[in-house]
């Protein structure tokens, strides 16, 4: 595809970004440090649009730079994150309409990827080069996985539990399945109420 196209597409989705946010070019040009003219030129396509500049137009209208450069529809960082992790609501068997419950639905290896950072994260007898460097080879394996292996699309499911319900009080020093699962569809619901 010929350069000079691909400048203009990008200034035209730049330029419904903000009038879908109901801006101005001076507006956003203030909000992202430059010139409403930088802005006018951008949009039409004059002038290319710096790195800089497209982190803080993908920043500032929440979308991904996929969408921005590519017009891939992961066009927010909401839509993005539900690629990998997002919640489904189960009922039980007991009552169904009564007792629902929150499921978490994650990528298996974005899971991988967070536990994996998160132990070396918590490892503090560890010196701080061999950690970062951990941490960075956990980075570079979830990006190649999920470029090419099919486990990429498979998931893992979890029922989150408050902490509450995984260490009782006195009072509860014994759980059935039941009380379990009643306890916390209450505390989600209760939860979904004060939202």
């Amino acid at each position: 595809m010929d350069y000079d196209v691909i400048v203009k597409q990008v200034g035209k989705r730049i330029k419904m970004l903000r009038e879908k946010n109901n801006e101005t070019q001076k507006e956003l040009g203030k909000a992202i440090g430059i010139s409403q003219d930088a802005i006018s030129k951008i949009e039409t396509g004059k002038t290319q649009l710096t790195f800089e500049n497209q982190l803080r137009i993908a920043e500032h209208f929440n979308v991904s730079h996929d969408f921005l450069c590519k017009d891939i529809d992961n066009n927010s960082i909401l839509d993005l994150l539900k690629k990998y992790v997002h919640l489904k609501v189960e009922s039980t068997s007991i009552e169904p309409e009564r007792f629902k419950y929150p499921v978490l639905v994650i990528n298996k290896n974005f899971y991988r990827y967070l536990v994996h950072t998160a132990y070396a994260e918590d490892n503090l007898t560890m010196p701080e080069k061999i950690r970062k460097q951990w941490i960075e080879e956990e980075i570079q394996i979830f990006y190649k996985s999920d470029e090419i292996d099919e486990e990429a699309k498979k998931t893992e499911e979890a029922v989150l539990l408050p902490v509450n319900l995984i260490i009782p009080d006195d009072k509860k020093a014994e759980w059935h399945q039941s009380d379990l699962l009643r306890e916390l569809s209450n505390d989600w619901l209760n939860a979904e109420r004060k939202n």
